[in-house]
């Protein structure tokens, strides 16, 4: 089991805008495998992980149709990663890489802009969409390090760079489709999230 602090930004690249760096905290619990058919040294690792995100600071580089934007989003993840360690005499550094699976449980993407109403007056407001409950890629890598207390637990922490694909969409609708068909329909924005993660927590 862990908990962990989350760091993390997301980039436009359409429209060259990005965030200011946000964190959030997260939990997870995980069982590795041993696959010593390949090597004593290789291990599966399988995790599951709730963690939840919020941009809710104005946005650099923002062009005149995104002044400002508020992104949250309550994520479970289902990482999968293939371990390889350097057992020590107290202490087994560790390297891994792998791809997480994520679903979007919850989530809002408010757009605070400027429009011209029917009488051509400027107006300031918020529009309301959605993030897609599917996030794309998730590919990992992962350096941690494993400490024995005892013989039945030990302390755990690693360090986790990561990259997801999400898609902002219109309304629920949008969701019954799958990520690559959303991402052809006028009302989307696709955006990439860029994270390091600190976990800690305890193996028994």
């Amino acid at each position: 089991v862990y908990t962990g602090l989350q760091f993390s930004k997301i980039l436009f690249t359409d429209y060259l805008v990005d965030s200011h760096i946000e964190s959030s905290a997260l939990i997870g619990v995980f069982y590795n495998i041993p696959l010593p058919l390949f090597s004593e040294r290789f291990s599966f690792q399988a995790e599951l992980i709730a963690s939840r995100l919020n941009y809710n600071k104005p946005f650099i580089n923002n062009t005149s149709d995104w002044d400002d934007i508020s992104i949250k989003s309550t994520v479970i993840g289902v990482p999968l990663l293939l371990n390889y360690e350097f057992p020590l005499k107290n202490i087994t550094p560790s390297i891994g890489i792998g791809k997480e699976t994520a679903f979007i449980v919850g989530s809002s993407a408010t757009y605070k802009t400027q429009r011209t109403n029917e009488w051509g007056d400027m107006e300031y407001g918020d529009v309301d969409f959605l993030v897609h409950r599917f996030q794309k890629e998730g590919w990992f890598a992962d350096i941690g390090i494993n400490s024995k207390i005892n013989p039945k637990f030990s302390f755990y922490s690693s360090l986790r760079f990561q990259r997801n694909i999400n898609l902002i969409i219109a309304d629920e609708y949008y969701n019954g489709s799958t990520f690559d068909i959303a991402e052809t329909f006028v009302y989307s924005t696709k955006y990439y999230t860029y994270s390091g993660t600190l976990r800690v927590g305890l193996r028994f």
